[in-house]
């Protein structure tokens, strides 16, 4: 069975990865059949290129993405563009069902507040409580 994975490269604490197809027990960074895309999850970019032919080729041949490779292609908006193909929507509709899918994923992350300011937020408060009792 094939399997659309990671592969890791890059180098100590600043590892980059090939999403590429392999035979399923071929080892991690082993032989592979094709690369198909990388992702750069260090940086703050986060960059991702994924090339849409050749993975739906290998989609449509049985490959099953692994679950890293799936959030991938999920977070990028492929899955969603594969769904809306399968249900035989024209390109127009497609394109603008992405760009809104995109705008209220943008809206959604700038009004998420993100665990690291919740604990700040959290800090300030104990703080401040902490100095008016002991005055």
């Amino acid at each position: 069975m094939k399997k659309i994975r990671l592969q890791r490269k890059g180098r100590i604490r600043r590892p980059l990865y090939h999403i590429v197809v392999a035979d399923g027990p071929s080892p991690r960074d082993g032989r592979i059949i094709e690369q198909v895309g990388r992702y750069d999850g260090v940086t703050k970019k986060k960059e991702t290129t994924i090339n849409e032919e050749r993975i739906s080729y290998w989609l449509d041949n049985g490959a099953k993405p692994t679950d890293a490779v799936e959030k991938i292609l999920r977070h990028e908006g492929f899955l969603y563009k594969r769904h809306l193909q399968m249900w035989g929507k024209s390109e127009e509709e497609i394109t603008a069902a992405l760009e809104e899918w995109k705008a209220t994923r943008e809206a959604k992350a700038k009004t998420e507040v993100t665990r690291k300011e919740q604990v700040r937020a959290t800090l300030i408060k104990i703080t401040i409580n902490f100095i008016f009792n002991f005055i």
